[in-house]
């Protein structure tokens, strides 16, 4: 190899690795434990202004939730009394997303915290399309009627009747009736 392929080649690895550094960059979220501990200290409300004030940061809070891991929705209970508008719609489109992908956890974690007939009504901001719409719906009630806790089948049922109706919801948000 010539000193021209080894520049170029050298080239390519530093901007490869200065594009691995900047996503890790903007991927700078706190971790679950230390958002708790800022909120019990200063309060939701200026925890999820300064949070949401830095769009990336919370952008990757908000992804983490809808995995309906356990701590991201303790995280989004906390949260959620400092939020408004914008951000309370974002928290709760990612903790209804998050009952697809965990809908024990879920159920167990953010209720009553988020209300059951709000959260199980879908997204504030669906989907841009019906279909997409409808088959993210599907999803969750999929994911809801697998629940076999029988300290949770009261909130299973009671979801998976808000979801149904937010079908219909949906043909009329989106003109299909």
């Amino acid at each position: 190899m010539d000193v021209k392929g080894v520049l170029t080649g050298f080239v390519l690895l530093a901007g490869a690795s200065a594009a691995i550094a900047g996503a890790t960059a903007v991927e700078n979220v706190p971790e679950p434990a230390t958002i708790l501990s800022d909120v019990s200290a200063r309060g939701a409300p200026a925890v999820v202004r300064e949070l949401y004030d830095h769009r990336a940061r919370w952008s990757s809070i908000l992804r983490r939730v809808e995995l309906g891991e356990e701590t991201w929705l303790r995280v989004a209970v906390a949260l959620r009394p400092g939020t408004d508008a914008g951000s309370a719609s974002e928290l709760h489109d990612s903790v209804t997303a998050a009952l697809a992908a965990a809908p024990t956890n879920v159920l167990r974690v953010t209720v009553p915290k988020f209300p059951l007939t709000d959260l199980c009504s879908g997204r504030h901001d669906p989907p841009a399309t019906y279909e997409a719409a409808v088959s993210e719906v599907d999803k969750m009630m999929a994911a809801v009627a697998s629940i076999k806790i029988p300290e949770l089948s009261k909130r299973r049922d009671d979801c998976l009747r808000a979801l149904e109706a937010s079908r219909a919801d949906l043909k009329r948000f989106f003109a299909k009736e």
